[in-house]
């Protein structure tokens, strides 16, 4: 016998527990997707596999089904809270895998879950449609049926503005597709990559002028990702700026809205140059890297000849608005020195264009030696305190307790989702994270299996390196890229609440169901959905 149940999406369904989080209901706007699962339980002790699912309603072509598949996490967080789904290492629901010859497989004495996804709305009409699905095995027999209730909304979600980034690795899609760095079969993968990357709410891309010099062991080097063609002559250097105008008109055509470039210096704190490769005497060699100091005359020299004439093509192509530079990722107070000559000799040449890094430190606001700061989420209140009103959001490997917003894969996914309120109640300016697919140990020393374990070797808390999962010609996506997604949703309905009562009504309502910061918020699904309704109320009170 099995068993079916309509559950909420945010709802991990391990195999051998039984889901709490019923939802026969939910509310999507035109433009928007709606998730929830349908949780299988099998009452025999035997696999039951090859099943198929059945689907009947008005929207049933509009229905993605997909089972929600477990992933190995071999490193998880060792400073910890009472909200994850568990303190151990274990296999965790993630994978969100299109169905195949094998159908839908129940383990005995278990549950399993398909996602559902309902889209492309923006030509049905609102009112409530219900879906039925029938589980059939394949012999044509029916296990038994479900019904969720679809409620489509006569309203459409803003545009989100908001400059979100997930940075790209684009190594790890050269390796993992086997395809020349932009080159067109580059591109034709990376078309698919950026589909998701903009579905999930990224706004801002990591644009790579050199490879960028992120996880990378000092004196070891990562697959040359470089935009900018070099030629040196003698103590001159002549840039061809083609392939960085080709890779930008492609991105802003697919719904990118801003520009980060790489960083010019090393990660955490500045102290050599970043892999950059030239044209000498009719071959390609590396001219910059671990072995050149920041400050050293030859790289200053450089920047002196790069830097103008890249502002002067940012000008000509019209995108200086929307455009960041980066010097160095995460340095600390111990790097102020050096942060303080990267700062001055790049701002010299990009004038008023802004630099942001993730720092954490306020001390490098107060000095004056970063634009816009990218600030970790346990320290976002030290900027708030001294009243910095341009400051990003980011979290990574930290903060892991104190129930802050994360997306470990044995974290629940509200605590990924309610991110969303979290930005619009402290007013960040923009929100950072580093993996979107990054499929490397730790520094890059090996390349590794997404599929075999989300914390790559042990390198990683489980899930912190990427949300999609890379197929031959394709990826996959996570059922964290959705409720991060999601998260920017929410973000997006109070700005339409903002745009009707004010931004101070809306966050009273965000108060009113506990949402006050990154880390202080219901930890309930529940809650989570009494408070979207309670906005998406305000919505329809006001066409009424």
């Amino acid at each position: 016998m099995i068993t079916l149940k309509t559950v909420s999406y945010l709802e991990k369904i391990m195999p051998y527990s039984e889901p709490k989080e019923i939802e026969s209901r939910n509310v999507v706007f035109k433009n928007g997707k709606l998730h929830f699962q349908i949780a299988m339980h099998n009452d025999t002790p035997w696999l039951n596999w090859c099943n198929t699912l059945r689907i009947d309603g008005d929207l049933k072509d509009n229905v993605t089904v997909r089972t929600v598949e477990l992933i190995a996490g071999t490193n998880v967080p060792h400073e910890y809270d009472d909200y994850y789904l568990s303190h151990d290492v274990g296999v965790f629901p993630d994978l969100l895998k299109p169905l195949d010859n094998l159908g839908i497989s129940i383990p005995g004495k278990g549950w399993k879950s398909v996602w559902i996804t309902v889209d492309n709305l923006e030509n049905v009409n609102a009112g409530i449609y219900p879906l039925t699905f029938t589980l059939i095995n394949c012999e044509g027999v029916e296990h038994g049926s479900i019904t969720y209730e679809v409620e489509v909304l006569d309203e459409v979600l803003p545009e989100l503005t908001l400059p979100v980034t997930n940075w790209m690795h684009y190594d790890c899609i050269s390796e993992k597709h086997n395809v020349e760095l932009f080159t067109d079969g580059f591109y034709d993968i990376f078309d698919k990559y950026l589909s998701k990357y903009t579905e999930f709410g990224n706004t801002m891309l990591l644009v790579p002028l050199f490879t960028p010099p992120l996880d990378t062991a000092v004196g070891f080097e990562r697959q040359t990702a470089q935009l900018i063609d070099i030629t040196v002559k003698g103590d001159e250097y002549e840039f061809n700026f083609e392939p960085l105008h080709r890779f930008i008109d492609f991105i802003l055509a697919r719904g990118v809205k801003y520009l980060e470039f790489s960083h010019l210096f090393t990660q955490w704190g500045g102290k050599f140059c970043p892999k950059i490769v030239a044209n000498v005497n009719g071959k390609v060699e590396r001219i910059f890297g671990w072995k050149d100091d920041s400050d050293g005359e030859r790289y200053t020299a450089f920047l002196t000849a790069f830097l103008p004439k890249l502002v002067e093509k940012i000008n000509e192509w019209g995108i200086k608005d929307i455009s960041y530079f980066h010097l160095t990722d995460e340095p600390n107070i111990n790097n102020i020195e050096k942060y303080t000559y990267c700062r001055n000799i790049v701002k010299k040449f990009i004038g008023d264009i802004p630099t942001m890094d993730a720092l954490s430190d306020y001390e490098f606001y107060k000095k004056g030696l970063v634009d816009i700061p990218v600030s970790c989420i346990n320290h976002y209140q030290d900027f708030a305190d001294n009243n910095v009103e341009n400051v990003f959001a980011y979290y990574c490997c930290n903060p892991t307790n104190q129930y802050y917003c994360n997306r470990f894969l044995n974290m629940p996914l509200q605590r990924a989702r309610v991110c969303g309120f979290a930005l619009y109640q402290t007013n960040a300016k923009g929100f950072l994270h580093w993996g979107f697919n990054y499929y490397n140990t730790n520094l890059s020393l090996e390349k590794f299996n997404p599929y075999e374990d989300s914390s790559l070797a042990g390198s990683y808390p489980a899930g912190d390196g990427y949300i999609v999962y890379p197929t031959k010609d394709d990826l996959l996506y996570s059922n964290r890229a959705y409720a991060i997604a999601d998260g920017f949703n929410d973000y997006r309905l109070c700005k339409k609440c903002e745009s009707i009562i004010g931004r101070e009504e809306t966050k009273k309502i965000l108060s009113s169901y506990g949402f006050e910061s990154y880390n202080v918020y219901p930890r309930s699904i529940s809650a989570h959905e009494e408070a979207r309704k309670a906005l998406i109320n305000v919505v329809l009170n006001n066409k009424k």
